[in-house]
Formats: C-alpha cells, sequence, structure tokens
C-alpha cells in the first residue's frame, strides 16, 4: 500500500504531495485546486496498488482521508469462504 500526504507548505503557495514512493519524496501544487489535483495525481500513480491519501491541515492533523483500492487485487468470495465465516459467526 502507498501511503501519501497532502500538506500546505509553509510559504502559503500551494500543497506539497508527500511519499516515500514519488521520485524526489515530493511534488509541488500550487495553482488554485492544488488539493485535488495532487490526490488526483496520488490515485492515477498508484493505480497498480492500493493507496491511502491523508490530506492535513497546517498543524499537520489529518482532515480527509481518500482510499484508493487495486480491485484486481480483492479475492473473489466462494461459498466454502462464505461457510466458514458463518460457522464463525454462529
Amino acid at each position: 500500500m502507498h501511503i501519501y500526504e497532502v500538506r500546505p507548505r509553509k510559504d502559503h503557495r500551494g500543497v506539497d504531495l508527500i511519499s516515500y514512493i514519488l521520485p524526489f519524496g515530493h511534488l509541488w501544487y500550487g495553482e488554485p485546486n492544488a488539493v485535488s489535483n495532487a490526490i488526483g495525481y496520488a490515485m492515477h500513480f498508484s493505480r497498480a496498488t492500493d493507496a491511502m491519501i491523508h490530506v492535513c491541515d497546517e498543524t499537520g492533523n489529518v482532515i480527509e482521508t481518500h482510499v484508493s483500492l487495486n480491485l484486481e487485487s480483492i479475492k473473489p468470495v466462494t461459498f466454502k469462504s462464505l461457510r466458514f465465516v458463518q460457522l464463525l459467526t454462529n
């Protein structure tokens, strides 16, 4: 799972998209819709894996969390697994 953070810049000129998976560690977005562009880039960049994107405020508190799941990594549910779950819950 890739984990990203969208944080406002200290110079108040947009936001930084921060992650260990990015080539230089962070990207700078300075346009008016910078937060949504950063979230969109993170979801597109992680389309082959699951991703979690935390949007933080100026103090570092998480104010939004976005999750992008890779549908190919989800295994189909079979009758045997449903029966096993039913036995565990009874």
